[in-house]
């Protein structure tokens, strides 16, 4: 083979290699420090992030790992530490949030609405006991609330809270007071029980 078709035969393969990559419309794209460490890796499909896209930090610890749906995340997590930490499943303008301990044990699970807390709202323990449950409302609590002792006793509840009656327990379970709130500030105490 001499050299002029040894060129040919390459350039056809370079030409078939960019007509096949072209024809695709996926590419993936990573973008880099000044350091050289890869800051952000992920793939396009038709102009539009889809599949998982990461993102690093300076020393290529992962920061951030966000799930694509035709160009919109719809699940994000964090890492804290190099640590799965918390995990967002996003709807339109709602996300359920949900932070872990570094065991990786559930600490809180909440709704945001652009961002600001609104609904169900839970957090436990460690070890998995509950530590509150409640409501919130425009990023105020709202509504029924109950924290727990790490024992699981009730501390604190309240029908309304924000606007009504806490009641609070000592450890044993034992009704100890009564708090009247009002616009989310303590206006009274109502009652002692000792």
């Amino acid at each position: 083979m001499n050299l002029i078709s040894l060129a040919t035969n390459r350039s056809i393969v370079v030409c078939l290699l960019v007509v096949i990559g072209c024809d695709s419309q996926n590419t993936t794209e990573r973008l880099y420090f000044e350091n050289g460490n890869l800051k952000e890796v992920g793939e396009f499909l038709e102009g539009k992030r889809v599949g998982f896209w990461v993102k690093f930090d300076i020393e290529g610890d992962t920061l951030e790992k966000n799930y694509y749906s035709d160009g919109v995340v719809a699940t994000s997590s964090i890492y804290v530490n190099n640590k799965f930490s918390i995990l967002d499943s996003i709807k339109a303008n709602t996300k359920v949030r949900r932070r872990y301990f570094e065991n990786g044990a559930l600490h809180t699970r909440m709704v945001l609405v652009d961002d600001v807390q609104n609904g169900p709202f839970v957090s436990y323990y460690e070890d998995g006991q509950m530590h509150v449950e409640g409501n919130f409302e425009n990023g105020r609590p709202r509504g029924f609330y109950k924290q727990y002792y790490p024992s699981g006793i009730v501390q604190y509840f309240s029908e309304s809270m924000g606007n009504g009656i806490l009641l609070a327990y000592d450890s044993s379970g034992n009704l100890e007071y009564e708090i009247l709130y009002e616009n989310l500030a303590i206006k009274d105490t109502l009652k002692f029980y000792r």
